[in-house]
Formats: structure tokens, sequence, C-alpha cells
């Protein structure tokens, strides 16, 4: 994602990439107005990204964390996939668990925090749907052995449930956002939808 994001940076004027991490940006303090996370809350050391965030964020301190949670039923194909992801990665319905715990939630905001809602969804070719599932963490990569039968599971289930040649693969997106409470870590719980 990076590499792409560079590739595009004539669309952006002033654009400007830094390694980092949520616990440890590099950047300096108090330069941003908004931090947002989408699809990587689940990875965070808490305490250490909050305490960072708080250091990088100008007063006061905003944040946005967005998830798009596939839907695992309602059609052949949301099935079907994920039956294959439980099958080729034992760490999904840990990582599935974990973004969406109210704790780290609580600990990370310091106090309430909103919740927006939104259903999408989008309409994939295979090679699409392989990328897809290719750049998922979780899953295993091309030098795991069992990357071989991921894809040809992946490759049957799309056979099966094309139509017209793509898949329609839907999601719930989830956009938590409010300002963090200041100072050390303290419990909270949400404000509500």
């Amino acid at each position: 994602m990076r590499v792409r994001l560079e590739a595009g940076d004539a669309h952006w004027p002033g654009l400007a990439v830094a390694d980092g991490r949520a616990e440890a940006t590099g950047l300096a303090g108090g330069v941003a107005d908004l931090l947002v996370a989408a699809q990587a809350f689940h990875w965070f050391d808490v305490p250490a990204a909050r305490t960072e965030a708080l250091r990088v964020l100008r007063a006061p301190a905003h944040a946005a964390l967005i998830w798009n949670d596939r839907r695992a039923g309602g059609s052949a194909f949301a099935e079907g996939y994920e039956a294959l992801v439980r099958r080729f990665s034992p760490d999904y319905l840990e990582i599935r668990h974990r973004h969406g715990r109210t704790d780290r939630l609580a600990s990370f905001f310091g106090g309430a925090w909103h919740t927006i809602e939104l259903e999408h969804a989008d309409r994939l070719d295979f090679e699409m749907l392989a990328a897809r599932l290719n750049s998922a963490s979780y899953m295993p990569g091309p030098a795991q052995p069992e990357h071989g039968a991921m894809m040809q599971a992946l490759r049957a289930l799309f056979d099966a449930t094309a139509r017209e040649g793509t898949v329609l693969m839907q999601f719930d997106t989830r956009v938590l956002y409010g300002a963090l409470a200041g100072g050390a870590l303290a419990g909270g719980v949400p404000a509500g939808r």
C-alpha cells in the first residue's frame, strides 16, 4: 500500500511518507489535527499508541478508527469465502474479535466515542478477489505451503458463485471517532450511535 501511495504522489503535492508505526510515528510533537487508522487498530499496543497519538496531535486530539467488516453470510459467495478464510487462517477469528473489543477502544479514547455505520459492496473479478485475499495479513502468503491450496479453493469458490464474471463482497463499515481524553489512560464507554 505504501508503494502505491508513493507512486501516486504527483496527485498530492506536499505528501510526505515516513517510516513509523502507531506506537512510534517518528513525527514531531503537535503536528497533526487528526489521527486516522483504517483496518489496523487491532495490531496496536493500545497504551503506547495512545501516548504517541497524544504527543503528535494538536489539542483537541481527535481520532477516527475505521473498519470494513466483511459480511460472512447472506449469499453463497459470502458463506463460502468466510469458510475459506477460517480454513486457511488460524488467527482470523482472534483478529476479527480483537478489533471490536470495547475495552481496547475505551483505553484508546480515554472516554466516550461515537460510531457511524455504513453499508457498501465491491464487485470483484477473480484477479481483484485474489488480490484482496492476498492482502490480508492473517492469510498465508505465497511462500507458505498452504498458499497454493488456498488459491485453488478461492478459484473454485469464484467459479461456483460468480455472475457475469464477478462476485459481490458486502461490508458494514464502522467509523469510531471522537476526542482523545487527555492525560493518562482512562476507562470509558461508547457515547452511542
